[in-house]
């Protein structure tokens, strides 16, 4: 069997554009946010909650401020959906003033802080902030204080101190490619019918949700939810990384040279032991894992590893009808169109231009 590379293909970008993790956020604005220099932002996360008598009030943790109170709260709530590419085009539909977590208490916490830079930058360290204090409130008391999250925004204020904007997004916002499930697809499929996954499905089913929950969520955390994957897959007398390059042997896969399986065990445990979160192959290792991870599962799943498998370069997969194509310029630089009365009918999928 020849090798199927769950690596970049050799002169093709490094990151898939399908998954933009340096511009995941979708703000909800018609334009660039515009930040003064210094400007004051309160980020706010809010989960739904089970009223518990003599809780403090105000609760502070670190600089997390907690409160426990009544429904709704007022946010903005932005919907988008991507058309059929190409080109790339997200239709964007937004309400101010939602009522969110009505006739239900909440758990509300926020952060204060100033900005004058990358606001996605600012929001990933303050969830992770809020959801490290939530799981320390919830381990000390428990898990009734914070249950589904209900509301995530920030709200920015204008130099005088008065509430200029709230902003909410879209996370994880993936750019996909234009795409039609052809014969190998659907061959696939069909063998997928008899697959047994109940009582939890085992290994395989393990294997599965980790990895939707991996590509649910943006590194370092993601990191963890693949390798969890992988190290169900694996035999579970063999060490984590023997098991692996065992296993990837076996199915033909191959990644770029430069970095290993060892590489990315050792990125896993840096994020585990050490909370690494600017480590130098964490965005890279976040494909080159999600790829490795969606390969294996086809494999024990019988599907094999056959040309379809993600990612391949655009000639393959993306543009079957024209091996000689490559990515269309006019899909590359995304388009927003803004819907005042909601987002039109959805229309069924046409077959990629060719």
């Amino acid at each position: 069997m020849s090798p199927q590379q769950f690596g970049p293909p050799e002169g093709a970008d490094r990151f898939d554009p399908r998954f933009d993790v340096n511009a995941r956020y979708d703000a909800a604005s018609e334009g660039p946010i515009e930040l003064h220099a210094d400007t004051r932002c309160v980020y706010r996360l809010a989960f739904a909650a089970i009223d518990t008598a003599g809780c403090p009030e105000p609760l502070r943790i670190g600089r997390v401020g907690i409160r426990l109170l009544a429904g709704p709260v007022r946010t903005t709530k932005t919907v988008i959906q991507q058309r059929m590419p190409p080109p790339l085009v997200f239709d964007k539909h937004m309400e101010t003033g939602v009522a969110v977590g009505m006739g239900r208490m909440l758990l509300l916490c926020e952060i204060e802080d100033r900005v004058d830079g990358d606001l996605n930058f600012k929001i990933d360290t303050w969830r992770d902030e809020i959801v490290a204090t939530v799981g320390l409130l919830t381990a000390v008391l428990d898990e009734r204080l914070a249950r589904e999250e209900i509301l995530e925004d920030v709200l920015i204020f204008d130099p005088d101190g008065t509430h200029g904007a709230t902003v909410d997004w879209t996370r994880f916002l993936r750019h996909f490619y234009p795409r039609e499930i052809n014969t190998d697809d659907r061959a696939s499929l069909a063998q997928l019918e008899g697959t047994d996954l109940t009582h939890g499905g085992g290994a395989l089913g393990t294997a599965c949700r980790y990895y939707r929950k991996g590509t649910l969520e943006v590194p370092p955390d993601s990191v963890v939810h693949f390798w969890t994957a992988l190290k169900a897959l694996r035999r579970r007398s063999e060490k984590a990384v023997g098991g692996v390059e065992r296993l990837v042997a076996e199915a033909g896969l191959r990644g770029p040279p430069e970095v290993s399986i060892r590489d990315l065990w050792k990125l896993r445990n840096a994020v585990v032991h050490e909370g690494a979160s600017e480590h130098p192959l964490l965005h890279e290792g976040h494909y080159l894992l999600e790829a490795l991870v969606r390969g294996l599962i086809r494999y024990r799943a019988g599907v094999g590893t056959n040309p379809t498998s993600w990612p391949l370069p655009v000639n393959q997969a993306v543009f079957p009808h024209t091996p000689d194509v490559g990515i269309p310029g006019d899909w590359i630089a995304a388009q927003t169109v803004f819907h005042e009365d909601g987002l039109p009918p959805a229309r069924p999928a046409a077959p990629p231009r060719t």
